[in-house]
C-alpha cells in the first residue's frame, strides 16, 4: 500500500485534466456559525463556538468539486472553546462522479453517502480514499468505501497517507414504503465489525431505528436505539431526536468515531431543535449517562 497517497492524488490530476472547464456551471457555498453552552457534571462548564464551510464547484451535470472546512482538532470533535487556542482546518477535498443511480467520490471524502446513522461515523470526520455507490433495481443501493481513517488529527486531514485501514461494505434496501434495513461489514483501525440497522417510518417526519455493530474478534457490541419526530408541526415546529445507547468497554476506538458517542454504559440523550427566524436555530440536548451528566444549550446561524 506505500504511495497511495500518490496514487490518488495522480488519478485526481487525471481527472481534472479531463474535464472541459470553459463548461463549469455553477459555484455554491454555504456556511453555519454555532455557539453553544456545554455543562457537565463532571467538570467545569465551558462556552464553545463551531464554524463550518462547505463548497462546491460544478463543471457539468455529472462532475463537481467539493471542500468542507471546520473547527475543531479531532475527528469526532468540531468545536472550539472560548479562551483556548482554537483550529479551523479542511478536512475533506474531493471529485465527485454522479451519473443517475452511480456515484463515485475520490479525495478526502465524507463519511456518508447521504444520511447519517448513530453506528456510523462522526459526520465532520473524512477518509482519504474512494467510495462508489450503485443501486440495483433486484437488492437495492451498494456502497463499497477503500481508504485511510488512521490520522484523526483535523489539522492534519488534508493529507494522504501510505496504508488502507478502513473498508466498507454497506447494503442498504426497502423492505416496503415503511420499513428498511443496512447490513454493513466494515475494517476500521485494524477492527472487523458487522453492522445492522432496521428502521420504521411511519409518516414522512417520523423515524423509529435499532442499530447494533459486533465487533467480530471479541464479540463485544454498541447497540443504539433512536426516535425522531416533529412536535407541535401545526404551530411551531421542534425537531426531536432521542436514543438510548448500549456501548461495551472493551469495543474499541471505533465508538468514539460516531456520530452519536455518547460514553460506554448506557446512556440516553434528547436533542431539541426549532427556529428563531429563517437563518437562526436553536437547539438543546440533555444526556444521562453513567459517569456523567451532560446539558448543551446553543443557537446555529445559517448563510
Amino acid at each position: 500500500m506505500k504511495y497511495i497517497h500518490l496514487k490518488i492524488c495522480s488519478v485526481i490530476l487525471l481527472l481534472l485534466a479531463s474535464i472541459d472547464y470553459a463548461t463549469a456551471s455553477e459555484f455554491n457555498n454555504k456556511f453555519d456559525i454555532s455557539a453553544r453552552y456545554d455543562n457537565r457534571t463532571d467538570r467545569p462548564s465551558r462556552e464553545q463556538y463551531r464554524i463550518r464551510w462547505y463548497s462546491e464547484l460544478s463543471f457539468d451535470d455529472t462532475w463537481s468539486l467539493h471542500s468542507f472546512a471546520v473547527t475543531g482538532d479531532e475527528f469526532s470533535s468540531s468545536y472550539n472553546t472560548v479562551g483556548e487556542s482554537g483550529e479551523f482546518n479542511f478536512r475533506r477535498l474531493y471529485l465527485s462522479h454522479t451519473d443517475g443511480d452511480y456515484k463515485t467520490e475520490i479525495g478526502i471524502i465524507p463519511t456518508y453517502k447521504g444520511r447519517v446513522s448513530s453506528t456510523g461515523l462522526s459526520k465532520d470526520g473524512w477518509i482519504s480514499g474512494v467510495r462508489v455507490v450503485n443501486k440495483f433495481d433486484a437488492i437495492g443501493t451498494v456502497e463499497i468505501v477503500v481508504g485511510d481513517i488512521n490520522n484523526i488529527e483535523a489539522a492534519n486531514s488534508i493529507s494522504f497517507t501510505e496504508k488502507i485501514n478502513y473498508i466498507e461494505l454497506e447494503l442498504t434496501t426497502d423492505i416496503n414504503e415503511w420499513w428498511d434495513y443496512e447490513l454493513g461489514l466494515d475494517r476500521i483501525l485494524d477492527g472487523n465489525y458487522i453492522r445492522t440497522e432496521l428502521r420504521f417510518k411511519p409518516n414522512r417526519d417520523a423515524n423509529i431505528a435499532a442499530e447494533v455493530i459486533t465487533r467480530l474478534d471479541n464479540s463485544e457490541t454498541k447497540s443504539i436505539l433512536s426516535h425522531s419526530n416533529i412536535l407541535f408541526k401545526d404551530s411551531y415546529p421542534i425537531e426531536l431526536f432521542a436514543f438510548y445507547s448500549y456501548v461495551r468497554p472493551e469495543f474499541g476506538p471505533r465508538a468514539e468515531l460516531v456520530e452519536d458517542f455518547l460514553d460506554t454504559g448506557h446512556a440516553v440523550q434528547l436533542e431539541f431543535e426549532g427556529e428563531l427566524s429563517n437563518q437562526l436555530d436553536w437547539f438543546f440536548k440533555v444526556g444521562f449517562y453513567e459517569e456523567q451528566n451532560r446539558f448543551q444549550l446553543g443557537v446555529k446561524f445559517k448563510l
